[in-house]
């Protein structure tokens, strides 16, 4: 997966990594020609087909031979299907696992084609598995496509450009997220969600502070002038605010999961292998953590004189205060 990555940057590495999967191919193709023979039984026949096929449509996708790789892929997952559907069920396990790693490609492949409604059948998916480096992968390289469409954001009032493919990428990845989260079918998935984008927005901050660096009147703009912050400046307010707010949601759904944990009268709480009984002081750290977020939102440059912001996240931290005294 490493080499993949690399390989979307470097050229060479593309070459390497497209070598190696003809390689494999051959070798598949020349398993599935031993199969054939009489000496194998029909189960191995199918599965060294379907193994083929599935090389094949990997092959092809990394070519970016979309129409191809569909046809590769449908076929070798309606084989890993109907073997599902033959053996016992210990060992029905591993073909439904082939098929549903198979999903995502096709749905980036008719994506790909043309067919818009399948990069919101990824995020469905994403939000369903939790956090799965496949899928992910996947909706990175549809962002990095659609990264050049977003020129700029609005927030508080105040539109400015984006020029930094990064960000772009990263904007578009939380907006993606909003989606997810509302097609998550539980905590443990919504919370993966939250790490993935805190991730990205960690990346793209890291980005913007390069930029900083190389404005040494970053400081002066706007305070001695009355001039508004820089671009970079403000782009940096705005994405460490939705880092700030994610953090807080992520944490929320934390204190949800710790809940589950607490015991409200004599009787244990039902506990999975590896975890432990929430204690009173465990809920009180996380809602410290919470009101600790919310209380650096003020102080973003920026936004030092947004009135209605302060109010608002006063109300907040003040929420949060009482929970934690319940």
């Amino acid at each position: 997966m490493q080499l993949k990555l690399e390989a979307n940057s470097e050229r060479r590495k593309m070459f390497h990594v497209v070598t190696r999967m003809k390689k494999a191919l051959k070798h598949a193709e020349e398993l599935e020609a031993l199969c054939a023979s009489s000496k194998c039984d029909a189960r191995s026949k199918l599965e060294s087909q379907a193994y083929h096929l599935w090389m094949k449509g990997t092959l092809y996708f990394e070519t970016e031979n979309w129409e191809d790789c569909m046809e590769a892929f449908n076929n070798a997952s309606n084989i890993y299907e109907k073997l599902a559907s033959a053996v016992t069920e210990d060992q029905k396990g591993l073909y439904l696992e082939r098929v549903n790693d198979i999903v995502p490609n096709l749905r980036y492949c008719a994506f790909q084609t043309g067919d818009e409604s399948a990069i919101q059948d990824l995020r469905e998916l994403r939000g369903k598995v939790g956090g799965d480096t496949n899928i992910d992968f996947l909706l990175a390289q549809t962002r990095d496509k659609q990264a050049v469409t977003l020129s700029e954001v609005c927030w508080r009032g105040r539109s400015v450009p984006v020029t930094n493919e990064r960000v772009r990428a990263f904007l578009l990845s939380n907006k993606e997220s909003e989606q997810e989260l509302a097609t998550a079918t539980d905590n443990e998935a919504k919370i993966s969600i939250y790490d993935t984008s805190l991730m990205e927005c960690k990346d793209a901050l890291q980005v913007l502070r390069d930029e900083l660096k190389s404005d040494p009147n970053r400081k002066q703009r706007g305070q001695q002038s009355g001039e508004p912050i820089s671009t970079p400046q403000f782009l940096h307010s705005y994405l460490t605010y939705i880092r700030l707010t994610n953090t807080v949601q992520r944490n929320v759904l934390l204190v949800l999961s710790l809940k589950e944990r607490l015991p409200i009268t004599d009787t244990e709480p039902k506990l999975d292998p590896g975890q432990r009984r929430t204690k009173p002081q465990d809920l009180i750290r996380m809602y410290d953590t919470i009101i600790q977020s919310l209380g650096e939102i003020p102080h973003l440059p920026g936004v030092e004189d947004d009135v209605d912001l302060h109010q608002e996240i006063k109300a907040k931290i003040f929420k949060f205060k009482a929970y934690r005294l319940v």
